[in-house]
This record gives structure tokens, C-alpha cells and sequence, in this order.
């Protein structure tokens, strides 16, 4: 009989002590996207923007982005987007309303939508605790008009005190005529990971507060 020994990493060995009963699977369980400032209780299905009429063609989902946001902040569940295309200008996700996880799939491209007004950018998150993962966000640089940043992070209120916690790991950011990412006064923040390709400005700006680009 031929013997194959592979060498046992530290994973391998949690689960045999977990089978073996040793310790709580609780101990066990996967990472999460979600960062420590993310309520770890949140169950149920996600809401799903598709729910509210997203992709179906629409000149400017916004709406129905927003709609989802609420109902998922309300009732402590993830946002998600699923495949598909989605056309988008003046989603905010605003101040109040609790910690907001959003798991967007492969396969799903958020693109800043014609209808933009000069300056108007596809996402403005004006909240604490939110978290976005995953998509393609497109700026739409020939048709959008001018200074339309793709995604902003910050408070919206003169005065008003920074966000905290806001973490983007989008798959891709492309194609604006502006800056593509643009977090002004955000503190223990972070853009982590993706590709940043092809703006009119910079690809990641942080303007005060102590947010920071990272890598995986």
C-alpha cells in the first residue's frame, strides 16, 4: 500500500480537535468579511437589491439600492447585489440607521448611470460601520458629465463628526473622470485590495482622519 503524507497545517488540526470534541465549534467558524465592528449576530437572508427592481433596466437604480439599505439596516441583515447590471447615481447610505454589510457578487457591475448630474457620484456613504465587498465599479467615464467620483465616504454635513469604519474591497473600480475612491474625514477606514484602473483623477484619495489603502 502507498502511504501519502501531506503535511498537517494548523486548519486541518483545529477541525480534528473540533470532531474530536475538544473545542466548541464556535471556535471554528469561518472569518467573516465582516470587520469587528460588524454586529456578528446578523441572520437570516440577505435583502437583495433585486427585491426592489434593481437591474431591470432602470436609467438609475438609486432608489431601489436605498430601499434594500433600509430594510437590511432596519432588520439587521446584509445587503446584496446579485449578478447583474445596474445603472446608479446618488445612492447614499446616510448617518443613522446601524452597521451595513454589502456582499456584492461576481458578476455584478455598478455603473455610474448616464442620468449623473456634474459632481454626482454612484455611492456616497455618510455612515458609520459599513462594509462593502466585491463588484465592479464603473464610473462611465465617456458619458458621465464631469468631477463624478465613483464612490465617496464622508459625514455630508459641514461640522458634522467624521464616519468610522468604513471598509471597501470591491473586485474593481474603473473608468472615472474624477478620482475613483474619495474618503474625506474617515477614521479607521480602509480600502483593501481590487484594482483601481483607468481615472480621470487619482485612484484612491483619503483626506484627513486616519484611513488607509491596504493590500490582502
Amino acid at each position: 500500500m502507498n502511504m501519502v503524507h501531506r503535511p498537517l497545517n494548523r486548519r486541518t488540526l483545529l477541525r480534528g480537535i473540533v470532531e474530536a470534541g475538544m473545542l466548541p465549534p464556535a471556535l471554528f467558524a469561518s472569518k467573516s468579511l465582516a470587520g469587528p465592528h460588524m454586529d456578528p449576530a446578523q441572520t437570516g437572508p440577505a435583502v437583495s437589491v433585486a427585491h426592489y427592481g434593481a437591474g431591470r433596466g432602470a436609467e438609475n437604480d438609486a432608489a431601489a439600492f436605498e430601499q434594500a439599505v433600509a430594510e437590511a439596516r432596519r432588520s439587521g441583515r446584509a445587503l446584496h447585489v446579485p449578478p447583474g447590471r445596474y445603472r446608479v447615481a446618488g445612492w447614499t447610505i446616510p448617518r443613522s440607521g446601524g452597521p451595513l454589510r454589502i456582499v456584492v457578487d461576481r458578476g455584478a457591475a455598478l455603473i455610474l448611470s448616464d442620468r449623473a448630474g456634474p459632481g454626482q457620484s454612484l455611492l456616497e456613504v455618510r455612515a458609520d460601520d459599513v462594509e462593502i465587498a466585491g463588484g465592479l465599479w464603473h464610473g462611465n467615464a465617456g458619458r458621465a458629465p464631469r468631477d463624478n467620483v465613483v464612490v465617496k465616504a464622508y459625514s455630508g454635513t459641514p461640522g458634522d463628526p467624521q464616519i468610522r469604519r468604513f471598509v471597501f474591497r470591491p473586485d474593481e473600480v474603473r473608468s472615472g473622470n474624477s478620482d475613483l475612491v474619495f474618503i474625506l474625514g474617515a477614521a479607521d477606514s480602509h480600502v483593501i485590495g481590487g484594482r483601481f484602473v483607468d481615472a480621470g483623477g487619482n485612484l484612491v484619495v483619503f483626506a484627513a482622519g486616519n484611513a488607509q489603502h491596504a493590500a490582502y
